[in-house]
C-alpha cells in the first residue's frame, strides 16, 4: 500500500526484503507437506512454479478487478509466492521503479493478501478448529486417533516427509535446471534466493529431526529415539544435515551464475 502511493526505491528494496523474510519460514516447513497443506489442497496456493507469464499479462491485460477474491478463483501459477516475486523484481532480476504499473501493483496488492489468507487457512488448520491437525499428529495411537492408529505411523509421516523434500531438493530444485542446463527451471531466480531457498529447504529437515526450530536438541524427537539406539548413527546424520546445508550455501555466487561457472560446487551439494 505504501509502494503504490509512493513509488521509491526505498519502499521496492523493503518489499523485496519482506518477500524474502515471508520465503523464509515456509521454505523451512517444506519437510512438513503433509496433513491440512496437502488434504486441503493450499500447497499450489502459496507455491506453484513456474509462474504462468503468459496468462498473468493476459489478466493485467483485462478489466478484471483485481481483489483478494478475484486472485482466490484463480489456479497456483498465478498467485503465490512467485507470481509477487515475479512481479517484483522482473524476468531478470532487474526490474526499475519506471517499470511498474499502476495495475501491476493492484496485482501484487490483491496476491499478497491472497498469500495471506491461504498461510492463515494453514496455521489455523494446525492450531484451531474442532480438529487441529497439531493435535491429531501428537495424539497419535490414542483409540479415538483414525488418522494416525498409532505412534509408529506418525514416525513414519515426518520420515516420509524427510525423504520427500531431500529428494526434492536433490533430484527436482537443484538437478532440473543443473543437468539440463535450462535457467527456467530454477526456482526463485528472478529474486536469486535459490541457494537460501535449498538450504532452508534442508534446515525443515534439520527441524523435523531434532524437534526444534533452531537445531538444538529435543529428547522427544527422531533425533532423540536414534540417538538412544544408535549414538553413532545420530552424529552422522546430523553432520550430514548441516554438510548439505553447508555445501548448498557455500555455491559460489547466485545459483544462475554457478550453473556455467561453478558446475562443481553444485555437483557436491547436490550429492550432499
Amino acid at each position: 500500500n505504501e509502494f503504490s502511493a509512493n513509488k521509491t526505491q526505498a519502499h521496492l528494496d523493503l518489499i523485496r526484503q519482506l518477500w524474502r523474510d515471508a520465503r523464509k519460514p515456509w521454505e523451512q516447513a517444506e519437510g512438513f507437506l503433509f496433513g491440512p497443506v496437502d488434504l486441503q489442497g493450499i500447497d499450489p496456493s502459496i507455491d506453484s512454479w513456474p509462474v504462468n507469464v503468459i496468462d498473468l499479462d493476459a489478466v493485467l491485460a483485462s478489466n478484471d478487478p483485481l481483489t483478494k477474491d478475484y486472485l482466490d478463483g484463480l489456479e497456483g501459477t498465478l498467485k503465490g509466492f512467485h507470481t509477487l516475486e515475479y512481479l517484483l523484481f522482473g524476468i531478470n532480476g532487474n526490474k526499475t521503479i519506471q517499470e511498474f504499473t499502476d495495475r501491476q501493483i493492484e496485482y501484487l496488492t490483491a496476491c499478497a493478501h491472497s498469500l495471506q489468507g491461504e498461510t492463515n487457512k494453514l496455521f489455523t488448520s494446525w492450531i484451531n478448529g474442532p480438529y487441529p491437525y497439531g493435535e491429531i499428529l501428537k495424539t497419535a495411537g490414542d483409540s479415538s486417533n483414525q488418522v494416525y492408529l498409532s505412534q509408529k505411523s506418525a514416525l513414519q509421516e515426518l520420515l516420509d516427509g524427510i525423504i520427500t523434500i531431500a529428494d526434492e531438493v536433490g533430484n527436482g530444485k537443484i538437478n532440473d535446471p543443473f543437468v539440463r542446463n535450462n535457467l527456467t527451471l530454477e526456482e526463485s531466480r528472478f529474486s536469486a534466493n535459490s541457494k537460501q531457498d535449498f538450504a532452508d529447504n534442508i534446515r525443515s529437515i534439520q527441524n523435523i529431526y531434532f524437534g526444534s526450530l533452531n537445531a538444538s536438541f529435543n529428547e522427544q524427537s527422531l533425533a532423540g529415539i536414534v540417538k538412544i539406539k544408535d549414538a553413532a548413527l545420530h552424529v552422522k546424520t546430523s553432520d550430514q544435515i548441516q554438510l548439505a546445508i553447508t555445501s548448498i550455501l557455500s555455491i559460489p555466487g547466485t545459483f544462475t551464475e554457478a550453473i556455467s561457472a561453478n558446475r562443481a560446487a553444485i555437483q557436491n551439494a547436490q550429492d550432499q
